[in-house]
């Protein structure tokens, strides 16, 4: 039974980091295109020398990279779990305020099982095993509300 929450809890975290990296991916893409544009006006107007139109190059490329590497490659490494992620808890926290009949149900089920690990209690297995087969039926990964994303990429399309 705790190992259907665990997966359960694995698969919201795996679609928050998506969530995070299709964000991340229409974030940059309008960001740079902004950027691009704002970068030729001041090109077409200005009649910048050499010297300043590779400056402006340049640092478009920076910028380019920084934006990439914080919104698509950071999520990307999060969801093939390097680096530090989301622990359970905090998973937990997000899913208790999404929906409301669970609130801190799956917090302290996250905390019986750390009690349980240290103890071999027939009582906390039995709360454990109540608790999971009360939250067992709710989809946690309905807690990723995906229609901002959605939103911002038809922005997206309608710019591009």
């Amino acid at each position: 039974m705790n190992n259907e929450i665990n997966s359960k809890l694995n698969s919201f975290i795996r679609k928050y980091y998506k969530n995070l990296l299709i964000k991340g991916l229409v974030y940059s893409i309008l960001l740079l295109l902004i950027f691009f544009l704002v970068l030729n006006l001041i090109e077409y107007f200005g009649y910048n020398a050499p010297i300043i139109r590779t400056i402006i190059f340049y640092a478009y490329l920076l910028l380019a990279l920084t934006i990439f590497c914080l919104l698509v490659v950071k999520p990307l490494f999060k969801i093939f779990s390097i680096g530090k992620t989301l622990s359970y808890k905090q998973a937990a926290k997000i899913i208790g305020n999404h929906f409301p009949e669970i609130q801190d149900k799956l917090l302290n089920l996250l905390q019986l099982q750390d009690i349980s690990s240290n103890s071999n209690s027939e009582l906390l297995k039995a709360a454990i095993a109540q608790k999971t087969l009360l939250l067992s039926p709710i989809p946690f990964t309905k807690a990723i509300d995906t229609t901002k994303t959605k939103k911002y990429a038809k922005v997206l399309l309608m710019v591009l």
